[in-house]
């Protein structure tokens, strides 16, 4: 499966307060984890406690730099699966000085490498902090440019420490938003405000840290800067605001492999998929044995259409990966580049291991591949072992998925009936879902049957309902369209109500739109949607150019809405591209396939006249 299938999310890309990962220079094979365990306070009365919680934080902060070293704190050392290394210590203070005394030990012998005394007068404690980090980087030979200690003042660090030490996030984020306005060159303290928000889905809370912030920009520590214009870009779904903020924070913290993977992720959505490639094979340097970077790589070569460099990289997840996903991603790999026979394969290996994975989607993705290589038996038997599968599992919406395939396979009246008296029982909490499905397939043949549909369903009750509910109204009736407050959803039924009332050129554009404004990887429906319109206003030369090399591979969420147009129609796409450049054997196969599978379905265009005027090519 792959790595990027939805839209970049300020909680998916912002950095974790207690994590951040390090990776260190034993060898590119062996990257150092060190498991950072909370230093004790054994000052008199316990009177620098502050201290003591802020002590592994800030440690692991400055560490970012390393160089293959991941640090994280953590309760003890098996909380970081693989750790290396761990370091215990405490503090203790007298005599006007402050003493802190470090332990690091090897894992999994618990051998003590390393004892250290570290001593600072009674106001020291920031270089207390940042000498402890020097010791470790020595310790572990790893060459670090530390980040600084992005606390100032006393008083703002004991606040930083109560927020870190805080019962609920509404006490955490009072005390970093605190801390960040006595001391407003507390790069942590802002991004602790600003990132804790997110957590809590506070969106006001989340830009008002980050434009209070900005009169003391310059003062901030690189990092945090970074990380806060990260927060900032993805709360305004600012792609490539985020992507520079990405690229600046990998930059800060080269030896931090989660940040390249991050970046790749970035770069994969606004389709630069070399330089993914690049940060993909940067983050594995740093810790190869991180089997979704290697996913992640595969995906990379193959939207840059470099299957073989795809399949090598899979390959290599499978071995550091046993669950069923490896297969799973293999498949759509070798589904894209049009190897179907091969992705069946790898879907039913995927499937065999564990039927429930994605709710056995990898047995839908079989049964495409042997439609699409033309062999309607097997595409009825795979559909046929994934329907029974998901009723022996008590699955509720099994007779929608079933309705689904005859659509696809040229059933339309079948479908219709299964889909008109799942919409007629109003005992059936997926009747309005039904009846979505059923009105969105019926505006491309009968809008006003589409409409009188929707229309006896009550308002939906859910977003899941109101969702399926928006697609149909905006088919069957394009005034719906305006209706639409997201700019993004908007766009797309704009797409789909021109495509339904089957104005091509209009259609192509409104497509082209979609593409540009979807993260490369996630828009494949949309090409061959494209590719279609364009095929219908005669323009066979950008229709070619929209599809490429590739076949698609339809994410669930685009399943539900666009396979009924995206399949078998792609096939007549193909024909007539392979026509035009006088490919005629080529274009004979696809109309014939093509036909195997149109049954009663609605023409959209003249197709099936001219795909049995095939034979006469």
């Amino acid at each position: 499966m792959s790595f990027n299938r939805k839209l970049l999310s300020a909680g998916a890309l912002a950095l974790a307060l207690l994590l951040a990962c390090r990776r260190g220079a034993q060898s590119p094979q062996s990257p150092r984890r060190l498991a950072v365990l909370p230093v004790e306070d054994q000052s008199p009365s316990a009177s620098h406690a502050w201290l003591a919680r802020l002590f592994s934080f800030a440690v692991v902060r400055q560490l970012e730099g390393a160089a293959r070293l991941l640090s994280a704190e953590v309760r003890s050392a098996s909380d970081l699966p693989g750790a290396t290394h761990q370091l215990a210590g405490f503090i203790t203070a007298g005599n006007g000085a402050l003493e802190a005394h470090l332990f690091l030990y090897a894992l999994p012998s618990h051998k003590l490498l390393r004892h250290e005394v570290i001593s600072q007068p009674a106001s020291g404690w920031r270089q207390l902090l940042a000498d402890a980090a020097r010791f470790i980087a020595s310790a572990l030979e790893s060459p670090a440019s530390l980040q600084p200690v992005a606390v100032r003042k006393d008083s703002a660090a004991r606040r930083l420490a109560e927020a870190l030490s805080a019962a609920s996030p509404e006490q955490s984020e009072a005390a970093f938003r605190a801390a960040a306005e006595d001391d407003p060159s507390c790069g942590w303290c802002w991004l602790g405000w600003a990132e804790t928000a997110v957590r809590r889905n506070d969106r006001e809370q989340a830009l008002a840290a980050v434009e209070n912030s900005a009169p003391h920009r310059d003062s901030l520590d690189p990092l945090s800067r970074s990380r806060l214009d990260l927060v900032a870009a993805n709360l305004r779904s600012d792609m490539r605001a985020a992507a520079s903020s990405l690229e600046a924070i990998a930059n800060a913290a080269p030896g931090d492999a989660s940040a390249q993977a991050r970046l790749a992720e970035s770069l994969v959505a606004s389709r630069q998929f070399d330089q993914a490639v690049a940060a993909l094979q940067r983050a594995i340097a740093i810790d190869p044995s991180a089997g979704l970077f290697w996913n992640s790589l595969a995906y990379a070569h193959a939207y840059a259409g470099r299957f073989d460099e795809a399949l090598k990289a899979v390959a290599r997840y499978a071995q550091l990966d046993p669950s069923p996903n490896p297969a799973d991603s293999r498949g759509e790999i070798l589904m894209m580049a049009g190897r179907f026979t091969e992705a069946y394969q790898a879907f039913d290996e995927s499937y065999r291991k564990d039927p429930a994975f994605n709710n056995g989607a990898a047995l839908e993705k079989a049964a495409l591949c042997w439609m699409l290589y033309g062999d309607p038996r097997r595409a009825a038997e795979t559909i046929g072992r994934l329907l029974s599968g998901r009723s022996e599992r008590g699955d509720r919406a099994v007779e929608l998925h079933r309705a689904r395939w005859h659509f696809l396979t040229g059933q339309s009246a079948a479908a219709r009936q299964i889909l008109s008296r799942m919409a007629l029982d109003s005992a059936n909490p997926l009747a309005p879902v039904a009846a979505a499905m059923l009105a969105l397939r019926l505006s491309f043949s009968d809008p006003s049957a589409a409409t009188a549909v929707l229309r006896a369903q009550p308002p939906g009750r859910d977003s899941l309902q109101q969702i399926y509910a928006a697609y149909a109204s905006a088919a069957a009736d394009p005034a719906f369209v305006d209706r639409i407050r997201d700019d993004r959803l908007r766009l797309e039924l704009g797409a789909l109500s021109l495509t339904a009332r089957r104005q091509w050129p209009r259609a192509a554009e409104a497509w082209k739109a979609v593409i540009e404004r979807s993260p490369g990887g996630s828009d494949s429906a949309y090409r061959e949607l494209r590719a279609f319109c364009l095929v219908q206003a005669g323009d066979t030369k950008q229709a070619a150019e929209a599809i490429g090399s590739s076949w698609p591979v339809l994410a669930q969420g685009q399943m539900e809405f666009y396979d009924f147009l995206v399949y078998p129609n792609l096939l007549f796409t193909r024909a007539e591209i392979a026509r035009a450049s006088g490919r005629v054997e080529e274009a004979r196969r696809f109309y014939d396939l093509f036909l195997q599978f149109a049954g009663d379905r609605v023409d959209l265009a003249p197709q099936a006249a001219r795909a049995r005027a095939a034979a006469r090519l």
